[in-house]
C-alpha cells in the first residue's frame, strides 16, 4: 500500500482559474452592435492577434468568453478592467466614392496588461470577432427610454446610408446608419418613420416602417429597424417623430 502511494507521486497542481470579467449591463447591448460611419483616422488602442491559450492555430475568429492576446498595452491606455470595443472598417459598395463603414463586433475586457501587450476576454459578442480587428474606447450610450410616438417631420428627414458588413438593405432588428447626428439634434431613443419618395408628381412620402435611434455621433447615427412593410435601404429616408406641438409646422415636400 505504502509503495503504491509513493509510485503515484505528488498531485499535479491545479490550473489557475480563468480570469473573471464583469458582465455588461443589458441596456448597453444596443449601443454596442451595429454599423457606424467611419470618421477619418479611427483611434486604435491595439490590434487583436490570437487566442491566448492556442497560439497561432485556430486564431482567425473569436467568440464569447475567448481569451485574446492584444498587441497594445499600458503605454497605449489599456489597463486591467477596462472595456474596449473590437471594430473594423469596410466599404458598403464597390464604388470608391461610397461612405466607409465601420462594424463593431463586440466588447472585450482587459484582464492582464504589460507595457506593450495585453490579454482580454470577450464579454459580449455581436457576431464573429476577427484577428486584425482594432480596439477602441467603449463609450456606451446613456440609458434613455424610447421617446413617445409622434408625427414624422418629413422636412427634417435624414438619409439612410448603409447597413452592416457591406449590406445596403435593412430588415427588422437590423442596424443601419443615417447621415444626421447631434449636429441635427438627433437623440438616442428617438423614434423615426422610415419612408421613400415617389420619383414623379408631388413626391408624396411612402411610409415603409419605423425605427429607433440607438447611438449618436456628430454627423451620423445608428438606428435599429423595428418593423417594415417593404425593403428599406440606401437612399431611403428616416424622419424624426415629434410631438403634435413641435410637428405642427412639418409637412411633406
Amino acid at each position: 500500500m505504502h509503495g503504491d502511494s509513493l509510485a503515484e507521486g505528488p498531485a499535479a497542481p491545479r490550473p489557475p482559474p480563468p480570469p473573471v470579467a464583469i458582465p455588461l449591463p443589458e441596456h448597453d447591448h444596443d449601443s454596442i452592435c451595429g454599423p457606424a460611419k467611419a470618421a477619418g483616422t479611427l483611434e486604435s488602442l491595439g490590434t487583436i492577434r490570437m487566442h491566448s491559450n492556442r497560439g497561432e492555430q485556430d486564431s482567425a475568429l473569436f467568440a464569447q468568453d475567448d481569451q485574446i492576446v492584444i498587441d497594445g498595452g499600458t503605454l497605449g491606455g489599456l489597463t486591467v478592467g477596462r472595456n474596449v470595443v473590437a471594430r473594423r472598417s469596410y466599404r458598403p459598395s464597390p464604388d470608391v466614392r461610397a461612405e466607409i463603414g465601420e462594424h463593431t463586433a463586440g466588447v472585450l475586457q482587459i484582464v492582464s496588461a504589460s507595457e506593450r501587450a495585453s490579454i482580454a476576454v470577450v464579454v459580449y459578442a455581436c457576431d464573429e470577432i476577427m484577428r486584425g480587428d482594432r480596439l477602441a474606447p467603449f463609450t456606451p450610450e446613456p440609458v434613455r427610454a424610447p421617446e413617445p410616438a409622434g408625427a414624422p417631420a418629413y422636412d427634417d428627414a435624414a438619409q439612410i446610408l448603409f447597413a452592416d458588413a457591406g449590406q445596403l438593405l435593412g430588415a427588422p432588428r437590423r442596424f443601419m446608419v443615417i447621415d444626421r447626428g447631434t449636429d441635427a439634434a438627433i437623440l438616442a431613443g428617438q423614434r423615426l418613420t422610415l419612408f421613400r419618395r415617389e420619383n414623379r408628381g408631388r413626391r408624396v412620402p411612402i411610409v415603409v416602417g419605423d425605427a429607433v435611434v440607438v447611438a449618436v455621433r456628430r454627423n451620423s447615427a445608428t438606428i435599429r429597424v423595428d418593423h417594415v412593410n417593404d425593403a428599406i435601404g440606401f437612399g431611403d429616408w428616416a424622419a424624426p417623430q415629434r410631438s403634435a406641438a413641435s410637428a405642427s409646422g412639418a409637412r411633406p415636400e
